[in-house]
């Protein structure tokens, strides 16, 4: 198979291909990457020492043909389409990542980039391939995979499991206060108080690990139209808005974004109730939520006019179980910017803060636009 019909290179451009061919021989050859070129119609017209081992055959086996020699039928298409794109629209192909299994018969894992070569008239002559060997690295990374995985599993069950005894304890706990009221006295209800609270309080550290280990659970993702988790995040906050005397502003036409729409609701729901629990008792509460599309990403924002997050803090606030305010000051356990954070990036977005103590806190986050 060939990418195009070959139409001939003239004498000039084919012996610029060639002088340049040469020159990138003497240069490259011996070099750690697998560097080859290719003419107008997708044949190789150079092959560096890798890329002769990769296929397992001389210089001369490979100058000439395309790469239906050396592929696949699927995969030789593939390969031809980013040629094409690269020789007739003059376009640089980076990140191209293939399968390919080598001469030895062990399957390896590269990443190419792909530039058009330009002959002494400036038309597009051939096409320039870098590849690198990335097995390695992407065995670690599906290592890293499976261990998130393994740890998100052992964190769910466990925190499932320890919920079961510590109700049991609340409970009894509270029915031992309720059965001797009256006959303790202040002191004893003073140990039995503390003893409710501390139980309470681990209760809520395990509901938020089971939040952060629930993230990613949901399935696949869908298009999510966040006008509409917005507005269901505002609805489950209704009572805390108004206890805090809060003006919540939403900028109008949000984007349609491909996500899970319960964490979506979930990473709203948590960056406006943030602005509620750490509003300015002394100014009234405002949040404001607006959106814009800068350089191809979703750039949304929830900010506030509240206590406001040193620089030092910044972002520290999103580490798990991190909490940056006594917790005499205001209740809280230190997971719910962690699960933010967790849902954004598995979005394929970042999140972080600009802020200054006293001055609010503006949080930042991108989602790929919805192609």
């Amino acid at each position: 198979m060939v990418c195009e019909q070959s139409h001939g290179l003239s004498e000039d451009s084919g012996g610029d291909f060639r002088q340049g061919a040469a020159r990138l021989e003497a240069v490259v050859d011996e070099l750690g990457a697998y560097v080859f070129t290719k003419d107008r119609a997708g044949r190789y017209t150079y092959a560096n020492r890798l890329v002769r081992q990769l296929f397992g055959r001389p210089l001369q086996d490979i100058i000439g043909h395309d790469d239906s020699h050396f592929f696949d039928l699927q995969r030789s298409r593939d390969l031809c389409r980013n040629d094409r794109m690269v020789l007739e629209a003059g376009r640089i192909i980076a990140g191209e990542e293939a399968n390919h299994v080598a001469a030895s018969g062990e399957r390896r894992v590269y990443w190419t980039v792909k530039k058009p070569l330009y002959g002494s008239g400036g038309a597009i002559i051939g096409l320039i391939g870098i590849s690198t060997d990335i097995t390695e690295r992407k065995a670690l990374e599906m290592e890293l995979e499976r261990s998130n995985q393994e740890l998100e599993q052992f964190a769910y069950v466990v925190s499932h499991d320890l919920r079961q005894p510590l109700r049991m304890v609340l409970s009894y706990l509270s029915l031992i206060a309720r059965r001797l009221d009256g006959r303790l006295d202040a002191e004893d209800r003073e140990l039995i108080g503390y003893a409710l609270d501390g139980a309470r309080r681990l209760d809520a550290l395990i509901l938020g690990l089971l939040d952060y280990a629930r993230v990613g659970r949901g399935g696949l993702a869908g298009t999510v139209a966040l006008d509409e988790v917005i507005a269901e995040a505002l609805g489950n906050l209704h009572l805390s808005v108004q206890e805090a005397g809060a003006v919540v502003e939403v900028a109008p036409a949000f984007p349609v974004v491909r996500a899970d729409r319960t964490e979506m609701m979930r990473l709203f729901q948590n960056l406006v109730g943030n602005a509620l629990k750490y509003r300015d008792p002394h100014r009234p509460c405002r949040v404001r939520l607006g959106w814009s599309r800068e350089d191809g990403l979703w750039r949304l924002m929830v900010a506030d006019n509240g206590i406001g997050i040193a620089a030092r803090d910044q972002e520290r606030a999103f580490v798990l179980f991190q909490r940056l305010v006594p917790e005499d000051r205001c209740e809280g356990t230190g997971i719910g910017l962690a699960v933010c954070r967790k849902i954004v990036e598995r979005a394929g977005g970042r999140i972080w803060i600009d802020s200054e103590p006293g001055l609010g806190a503006t949080f930042h986050f991108t989602l790929p636009v919805l192609s």
